[in-house]
């Protein structure tokens, strides 16, 4: 009996003995292998948290962050107000010369020298600011909605790279999934193949189905190729995307269906505007803008201030802190730049305008987060409805390809109606797979408009 694509192979009795037991014992260690598999699979909580961990954009949204931490904590000290010291040594100087006429013919005329400065001078000024304008308040005010806008913006950068971990994540699980639709396509059709020539044996059907049959199988080869082609491809992304090597070659676990109600369409959106980072972050720009430009009108004012200083000098630097040769100084200060309000009324207009400029971009943004909201939630429930439709129509087209298998075996249908049968299993199975792809990454989308 010939041996090829079809036909029957005999077997020895002790091989097939010798089969049956490296295939009872290949079951049996089936289940351990599969969760130890399962166990090594990576699934989307990884991906997330490598990406979280090494993107770059979101560390460097960090240190901009802490910049503005920083910021805020250098307007909290200015409350402290300014303390400066200095210390002189004079090893040598010119004494100042005064000469004194006299009053001849009683008092000769006489030249006194007359020292400046000790060898060793210290001096201490604090000045403690007492009244502003609100200029230091609005700074600190300023500084803290700078912080906060930093702070949110980082956490939109979160939100932003968990997004495209999650989406990367589900281009690869649904990448291999395809190749492993590919696989059974191809598999489909070689088995069509071996029916095809088996008819053509008995005399059923004329070569031309044959040719059919392997041009079929070869349209299956090449889309086999291109699936692990995409699979290849969506892995070095999901690596890219994670900054991880492990998402290179593990296995991936598949993210569980989403179950979960898909909010209304006006709730989603008031949640939407109210917590989303980013628009909270435009909020806080913009009032720091407000205060910066208070604090800069406030600045052009007189300031009271509060000085007091020490001075001592001493020609033995063992007497330094001797309280003989100190000199104290205190009292109330009023400081006040006449040339000051010329520049201060132009910069306070200059924040002013950029603080209008952002209020307008936060309504823009606002609409444009509410177009976003709909478009995620329309596209989670389209793509909700076409996965049950296509998990339907996979249910029908398997029964087809199976109906129409059994009846070309039996000749009562053409070769090209059973490809026909095929190739609608085919592309249901792929149809079912890009719905349901396409919802999680709606879910996916819709988490992100939301600002969760």
């Amino acid at each position: 009996m010939k041996i090829g694509t079809f036909g029957v192979r005999h077997v020895h009795a002790r091989g097939l003995a010798l089969a049956l037991a490296a295939g009872t014992l290949s079951l049996a260690s089936w289940p351990a292998r599969a969760e130890t598999d399962q166990a090594a699979a990576l699934s989307l909580d990884d991906a997330v948290a490598a990406a979280l961990a090494n993107e770059p954009r979101l560390k460097a949204a960090e240190q901009q962050w802490q910049a503005a931490h920083s910021r805020r904590v250098t307007a909290e000290w200015n409350r402290l107000g300014q303390l400066s010291t200095s210390f002189l040594y004079t090893p040598s100087q010119r004494p100042l010369d005064i000469e004194f006429p006299g009053a001849p013919p009683y008092i000769p005329p006489q030249t006194f020298e007359v020292k400046q400065l000790d060898r060793y001078s210290l001096s201490a000024t604090l000045t403690q600011p007492l009244w502003t304008w609100g200029a230091l308040s609005s700074q600190r005010a300023a500084a803290w909605h700078d912080e906060g806008a930093s702070r949110r913006s980082l956490d939109r950068a979160r939100q932003q790279t968990a997004f495209d971990a999650r989406r990367s994540f589900l281009q690869a699980t649904t990448a291999a999934a395809a190749v492993g639709v590919a696989e059974q396509d191809l598999a489909q059709q070689r088995s069509f193949l071996e029916l095809a020539e088996a008819r053509e044996r008995a005399g059923a059907v004329p070569h031309l189905d044959v040719l059919k049959a392997e041009l079929a199988v070869a349209r299956a080869e090449a889309n086999l190729s291109q699936a692990r082609h995409a699979d290849r491809l969506a892995r070095e992304a999901l690596a890219s995307a994670t900054m991880d090597a492990r998402f290179r070659g593990a296995p991936l676990r598949q993210p569980a269906a989403g179950t979960s109600t898909l909010p209304a369409e006006d709730e989603a959106v008031a949640v939407a505007r109210r917590q989303r980072p980013d628009l909270l972050a435009i909020d806080d720009q913009a009032s720091a803008l407000g205060l910066g430009a208070r604090a800069m009108a406030a600045a052009a004012r007189p300031v009271l201030a509060l000085r007091a200083s020490i001075t001592q000098q001493n020609d033995v630097a063992g007497d330094i802190l001797r309280k003989n040769s100190q000199l104290y100084q205190a009292g109330l200060v009023v400081s006040w730049d006449a040339f000051e309000p010329l520049r201060a009324r132009s910069k306070a207009a200059e924040l002013r305008a950029n603080e209008r400029s952002a209020r307008e971009s936060q309504r823009a943004a606002s609409e444009a987060v509410a177009l976003e909201v709909r478009s995620a939630l329309l596209s989670a429930r389209e793509a909700r409805e076409r996965v049950d439709v296509e998990a339907h129509a996979v249910t029908v087209a398997e029964e087809q390809a199976r109906v129409a298998r059994l009846a070309y075996r039996e000749g009562l249908i053409t070769a090209v109606e059973a490809q026909d049968a095929e190739l609608a299993l085919t592309a249901a199975r792929f149809a079912l797979l890009s719905a349901r792809h396409d919802g999680a990454l709606a879910e996916a989308r819709l988490t992100l408009a939301m600002g969760e």
